[in-house]
């Protein structure tokens, strides 16, 4: 897998927070027991600096179906364990104990992207390439998080901000 290019949408009509969009010529695989679970049931893995993370529910056997239409998601842990849930949710990387950074990655030629994540480091390599970005913690609404593991782009080194002002 080889990141082809990068850049910033910066959503700047909209509420959203900027996403590094990044393209790439295949798309990481997770494969084999490289997931970490969380206590919030949280499961994540990493490779080449891309993260795989889904909030997992009750297990299959529990009959419980939740989100993306009862698709069965199996996640094997790097004990060996093998998590089989229908119950599982997108989650989001401010519920990761990873400091990571939301993004789209694109593979080239195809017309749509996919939400995942990238690690810290490999956000601040690409981010410290970009003239005018800088990789800033977020925060969400006052005291909802103590500490924050959510990064993203900004145009001020010192606050988020999408203009620079």
């Amino acid at each position: 897998m080889e990141i082809l290019s990068t850049k910033i949408d910066w959503l700047l009509n909209l509420g959203n927070l900027p996403k590094l969009i990044i393209t790439v010529d295949v798309l990481p695989e997770f494969n084999g027991p490289i997931y970490t679970q969380q206590e919030n049931k949280m499961v994540y893995a990493t490779v080449d600096g891309f993260v795989d993370f889904i909030l997992m529910g009750k297990p299959t056997e529990s009959g419980a179906v939740g989100g993306f239409g009862g698709r069965e998601f199996v996640k094997t842990l790097t004990d060996g364990t093998v998590l089989k849930s229908r119950d599982c949710w997108s989650g989001s990387t401010s519920l990761l104990d990873l400091e990571s950074m939301e993004v789209i990655v694109h593979v080239e030629g195809e017309a749509m992207g996919m939400a995942t994540a990238v690690t810290y480091e490999l956000a601040k390599k690409i981010i410290d390439n970009m003239e005018g970005v800088y990789l800033i913690p977020y925060v969400m609404a006052e005291g909802t998080h103590t500490e924050s593991h959510w990064w993203v782009p900004s145009k001020s080194p010192n606050k988020y901000t999408k203009t620079g002002t």
